[in-house]
């Protein structure tokens, strides 16, 4: 099976407030259709999560009243996004279907403790196709943490054992100080110019990097391509050769 997460960078113009890429993710939603019988999407905030949440300061934990009506709200604004992935999604005949993650989750002290993904194989066993989207959840010591899509795809890869996993980015990979397409990133991080964004709540590339040479220790093959270039995710999923940073564990 393939695993795919769409970025929150690529299906939203992260610098403007709840803006949706329509055709955007309407294309991507055509590249993913001919591989649905075996396939689970993840996908991120973009500008519907990350600034609600860096303005509530969820990613820090419950402190005042006030926040929890940010909670809520980013709950709302996740699941419009969510909705309005499926609705692309369906437009291309995939039979997608949303997962929240909050049900499945147990975090402390803004970690994963426990994570329930039973529902995911049960569903692809079904022949359909589970959907999921990063969000904020409750923390037994902080009282709220964020739960990116990156940590989705750690958590989904080590239950459904995908082929293939593949980050779609508005970017066609990782770069080197130079400016140059780096086609591997090992572990040691070395070679990486680390830029981070005050708007992401996720931990930036930093994190994202550190989930996915995880993913690459425990075995399984990870990909950073660009949504924007068409054509490039399907033939990620073929397995041809397309501009793009294969990450590794050294």
């Amino acid at each position: 099976m393939k695993l795919v997460k769409l970025g929150g960078s690529v299906i939203t113009f992260k610098g403007e407030r709840k803006r949706f890429r329509s055709k955007i993710t309407e294309d991507l939603a055509g590249e993913l259709a001919p591989f649905k019988e075996e396939l689970c999407v993840v996908h991120g905030g973009g500008s519907y999560g990350h600034p609600l949440a860096h303005r509530y300061e969820l990613h820090r934990g419950l402190h005042r009243q006030e926040q929890l009506a940010g909670f809520a709200e980013v709950h709302r604004s996740m699941r419009e996004l969510n909705g309005r992935v499926l609705r692309a999604l369906h437009s291309h005949m995939i039979p997608a279907v949303s997962i929240p993650p909050a049900p499945l989750v147990s975090m402390e002290g803004g970690e994963v403790v426990s994570f329930t993904g039973g529902p995911f194989q049960r569903y692809l066993d079904a022949g359909l196709v589970p959907v999921t989207f990063g969000d904020v959840v409750l923390d037994s010591l902080r009282g709220s943490a964020v739960l990116s899509g990156d940590d989705l795809m750690l958590l989904l890869a080590r239950v459904l054992k995908p082929v293939t996993t593949i980050f779609v980015a508005d970017v066609d990979g990782v770069k080197g100080p130079d400016g140059t397409l780096l086609p591997v990133v090992s572990s040691t991080l070395s070679e990486v110019p680390l830029l981070e964004d005050e708007m992401d709540v996720t931990g930036g590339l930093r994190r994202k990097l550190s989930l996915m040479f995880q993913m690459a220790k425990e075995g399984f093959r990870c990909l950073i391509i660009s949504g924007l270039a068409r054509g490039r995710l399907r033939g990620a999923l073929e397995g041809r050769d397309v501009p793009c940073t294969e990450v590794r564990w050294a």
